[in-house]
């Protein structure tokens, strides 16, 4: 959970992934979108992600939200029903919103992971709820089938490109 990678460094990555992703769909029909940082919203970090990997690498720039912070909160009850701080969601959108407007306005925004309170929820606030609301969520959307997926580039061809790069 501590450990990160500089903007700098991450930028530089996600270029030559996307190089990767290029090279091994490029004769495909399939072509993947680059869904990244999967993180909490940072405007500086964002801004700075989206300058130094520049245009049309990132398609869908991800950001979690956990609005009601950490489970283990002792004041996590009265956090839930504080409509300020509900309303905080707004503003983070809305930033997003403007940072991907300004540096990177070929990507569009997700919320990559969301709940009331990250690390499982919070007692006798967000873990049952959430949980029994995917239970259900899940039922309607799948049922008891599972969705067929498919490819046609190989894994092996991924690896392949992976090790070429670590020796560049």
């Amino acid at each position: 959970i501590g450990a990160s990678v500089g903007v700098a460094q991450y930028g530089k990555d996600l270029i030559k992934l996307k190089q990767i992703l290029s090279t091994l769909y490029e004769s495909s029909k399939f072509k993947p979108s680059l869904v990244e940082p999967g993180g909490f919203y940072e405007k500086y970090w964002y801004e700075r992600l989206l300058q130094v990997s520049g245009s049309g690498i990132i398609n869908v720039l991800t950001h979690h939200l956990y609005n009601l912070g950490q489970d283990s909160d002792e004041h996590l009850e009265r956090k839930i029903l504080d409509p300020e701080r509900l309303s905080r969601v707004e503003s983070i959108f809305s930033n997003l919103s403007e940072t991907i407007k300004i540096y990177g306005p070929w990507s569009s925004a997700w919320v990559g992971e969301a709940g009331g309170a990250y690390n499982s929820g919070g007692n006798h606030v967000s873990n049952r709820f959430l949980n029994n609301f995917r239970a259900v969520l899940w039922h309607r959307l799948m049922g008891k089938k599972v969705l067929a997926v498919s490819s046609d580039v190989h894994i092996k061809d991924f690896y392949i490109q992976l090790e070429n790069v670590s020796r560049s």
